[in-house]
């Protein structure tokens, strides 16, 4: 950790950066995409901001998309992406010796379908204040938990399912497998739940998790 007097990003976070008086830390500046502003602590002694060249990049290339992701953001976007791809992928798989090998989707249901696109955008529009270095308010991360215990409900349901199906096809010649749709839906569930985690915490501890 430098000494010098000064603002300092955070080594984890380009996005946040602290200013040090040779005391202690105060004041705390987030990039909003477009311009540094204090989000917390005390108003610090009048300095230029940082330059504007070691900042993230505005949006609007992907590269500085990119760039202003928090991990907050990285893990709603996978949990979203994983929870697409997974409602158009098997869940499981039956095999039978004289039908052959069948398998069950999310897809097999329209209304399902509409229900899962529209939590995976709700994912992506809580978690978009994230995309750009900001907190996210108590409300969306309420919000995110709904979804995630939906998600985790819905899991932990569909491996019931495939558990007890396996037992009952033990021995008779055919068998049923997870499919990787429903692996991609747990993938889901942990990374929300991981995004909720880190947000939380940055609410608590400003500038820690982004």
């Amino acid at each position: 950790m430098s000494d010098a007097v000064g603002w300092h990003q955070n080594p984890d976070d380009p996005t946040v950066s602290k200013y040090w008086d040779g005391q202690r830390w105060q004041g705390e500046l987030r990039w909003n995409g477009t311009d540094w502003t204090q989000v917390s602590g005390p108003a610090a002694p009048a300095v230029p901001a940082p330059p504007i060249a070691n900042a993230p990049s505005a949006p609007g290339a992907a590269a500085g998309a990119l760039a202003n992701m928090t991990r907050i953001g990285w893990a709603l976007a996978v949990a979203a992406g994983c929870s697409v791809l997974g409602i158009f992928l098997p869940l499981a798989s039956a095999t039978n010796v004289y039908l052959g090998t069948r398998s069950v989707s999310f897809s097999d249901d329209g209304g399902v379908v509409v229900m899962l696109a529209g939590l995976a955008a709700l994912v992506v529009w809580m978690g978009w204040p994230a995309r750009l270095g900001r907190h996210l308010s108590w409300v969306r991360i309420v919000v995110l938990v709904l979804v995630a215990l939906f998600w985790t409900l819905a899991v932990v349901s569909n491996w019931n399912d495939l558990a007890d199906g396996q037992d009952e096809l033990a021995g008779t010649g055919s068998s049923v497998h997870a499919g990787l749709g429903l692996y991609l839906y747990a993938g889901a569930m942990i990374s929300i739940w991981a995004g909720i985690v880190l947000a939380a915490k940055d609410r608590i501890q400003p500038g820690g998790n982004g």
